[in-house]
């Protein structure tokens, strides 16, 4: 089980940061990530692997004017 901003997902082996953003329906273009408070760089998204219990913040950018 990991926590993605403060919610319960169930956790698959060898998931990964995108593998998260897919099972929550996100598609935003720009969303920062920290895995257990370390920052994750958008370009290893597909590579990150999210541990068991681990707990996952992300903020999405938006902008506008």
């Amino acid at each position: 089980m990991i926590t993605v901003n403060g919610e319960k997902m169930e956790w698959q082996q060898e998931m990964t940061v995108k593998q998260v953003f897919d099972r929550k329906g996100w598609k935003f273009p720009d969303i920062a990530v920290w895995i257990n408070g370390m920052p994750v760089k958008p370009d290893q998204y597909e590579k990150t692997r999210v541990p068991d219990g681990a707990k996952v913040d992300t903020l999405h950018m938006v902008s506008g004017g």
